[in-house]
């Protein structure tokens, strides 16, 4: 059975968009770069350090000693890419309680034409308060930054042995290393990263305050909303997926389409039909756009 989203719920939800689009894909990845850029200048002073000789065959010496010093910088590029994403990460929630206030009110009147019970303070302590969101957030934080740590040695490291093998230069050696291309991959990895915290800190601050209403309001439900229209179900698990939706851009992937107009009450996962995979809340990729909405269905129309 679908639900139609009325119009102001619909305007709200394209701005939120545009303004979380702006944060996560501005200030939240300008914060990341910094991070890999301030990475790659502490190298290069390490290894201008070295005091490597210019012209001369760049050997398994130096490049032990070079292979020391980015031991050095990634392990102070983790420290900072954890401090930003943290950051990202309290953008997002901060956004998160407002938008979620404003999505139950919006709803409340669009839906029952009344003003929703719970104030913004309450929302606040809902997102902010959760202990165990907290303690999730930190873990994806570690496990987030050793791995992009980890993957920028391996990459560097591996350009380091090229030169080696080839025979070059001391300067063709660390040309090579401090490169722009060398680290416009590290660039773009760190903005997926930011992208996807910051959409995965929004939507669990969104949940968690969706479900602390929906708990005291038997008809509200949440919805899966992607970049698409149509079609939409209000299922239990068991009813039958009416088919793929229409995409509203070329972003928009097939798993995502499979999760769009999908409702939920409190502690039900959403689930791609097709995969069997569930999540609590988007994203489910990176630099997925999804968000969750607050409707009302009725138990009339639910039982139809």
């Amino acid at each position: 059975m679908a639900v139609a989203l009325p119009e102001e719920l619909k305007k709200l939800l394209d701005l939120q968009q545009k303004r979380i689009a702006s944060m996560r894909d501005k200030r939240s990845t300008s914060l990341l770069r910094e991070a890999v850029t301030e990475a790659r200048n502490a190298l290069r002073k390490r290894i201008d350090a070295l005091k490597l000789s210019a012209g001369s065959p760049f050997t398994l010496y130096q490049h032990q000693q070079v292979v020391v010093q980015l031991d050095l910088v990634e392990r102070a590029l983790v420290r900072q890419l954890g401090g930003s994403l943290a950051e990202v990460r309290r953008m997002a929630r901060d956004q998160s309680v407002h938008d979620a206030f404003d999505g139950l009110r919006a709803a409340s009147r669009s839906f029952r034409m009344a003003e929703f019970a719970v104030p913004l303070p309450e929302v606040t302590r809902l997102v902010k308060g959760d202990s165990k969101l907290r303690t999730v957030e930190e873990r994806r934080i570690k496990q987030g930054t050793q791995k992009y740590g980890i993957a920028t040695v391996q990459r560097i490291e591996q350009t380091l042995a090229q030169s080696l093998l080839m025979g070059e230069s001391t300067d063709a050696a660390t040309r090579r290393v401090l490169a722009l291309d060398t680290w416009a991959d590290r660039y773009s990895s760190a903005e997926r990263i930011a992208r996807t915290e910051f959409s995965e800190a929004y939507n669990a601050g969104k949940r968690t305050a969706f479900d602390e209403a929906a708990r005291q309001d038997p008809e509200l439900w949440l919805m899966w909303h992607e970049h698409a229209r149509g079609p939409q179900w209000a299922g239990p698990k068991d009813k039958a997926w009416p088919g793929m939706a229409a995409p509203l851009d070329d972003r928009v992937a097939d798993d995502s389409l499979r999760l769009h107009g999908q409702l939920r009450r409190p502690g039900q996962l959403f689930v791609d039909p097709e995969t069997g995979k569930r999540y609590a809340h988007p994203p489910n990729r990176p630099n997925d756009r999804a968000t969750l909405i607050p409707v009302y269905v009725p138990k009339a129309r639910k039982a139809a």
